[in-house]
């Protein structure tokens, strides 16, 4: 990973290392600047204070894991970065591994090399076991449920201290999935 995206790579330009992690919409909002930051990027080469730039891209847990690499650390993953990176890791791991006892720790390993964040970590292998269930069983009623009951489990695998945490947010989704998805994703689900 660090010869995909350190130092001499497409990632290694002036916009990654200019843009900051974003500081939240909701307070660029309260300001009035979302409008005006989507103006600026012209202006500014694409680089924005908060949104994706246009380009190769280093999110924050690669930048991290890249500084704690050339810091020579064993944990190259980044504590504070709790976005939904990891996801993106899940999916092969399980295509490969779904079924198999040992999925979710291959799972978590992976997670943690860029995100050592308790919550990026739960939230990845919440992802994975949903997955899971439609790897096995293809379309069926009551996967997110069944999720729910598998960490519900006192003897579940790999459990974290936000397992909880994830059957209330499932809940939620399940509470919220007739609703319209913008709205329900600005005024449930946005974090203030």
């Amino acid at each position: 990973m660090y010869r995909m995206f350190g130092p001499g790579t497409d990632y290694d330009d002036a916009q990654n290392l200019e843009y900051k992690p974003h500081e939240g919409v909701q307070e660029q909002r309260s300001r009035g600047e979302v409008k005006r930051a989507k103006e600026d990027e012209e202006e500014k080469g694409g680089v924005k204070k908060s949104y994706p730039i246009n380009g190769s891209w280093r999110q924050a847990s690669i930048k991290d894991f890249l500084k704690n690499t050339e810091a020579g650390k064993d944990d190259t993953g980044s504590e504070e970065d709790d976005q939904v990176d990891g996801a993106t890791k899940v999916a092969p791991l399980v295509a490969l591994y779904a079924g198999q006892p040992c999925m979710l720790e291959k799972v978590e390993d992976a997670l943690r090399v860029t995100q050592n964040s308790d919550t990026a970590v739960a939230g990845g292998l919440t992802t994975a076991r949903i997955l899971e269930q439609c790897v096995l069983y293809g379309k069926k009623d009551g996967v997110i449920e069944t999720v729910m009951e598998e960490i519900r489990k006192p003897d579940r695998k790999n459990p974290t201290d936000l397992d909880q945490a994830m059957v209330s947010f499932l809940q939620k989704v399940l509470d919220n999935r007739g609703g319209q998805h913008r709205e329900v994703v600005t005024t449930v689900f946005s974090q203030d």
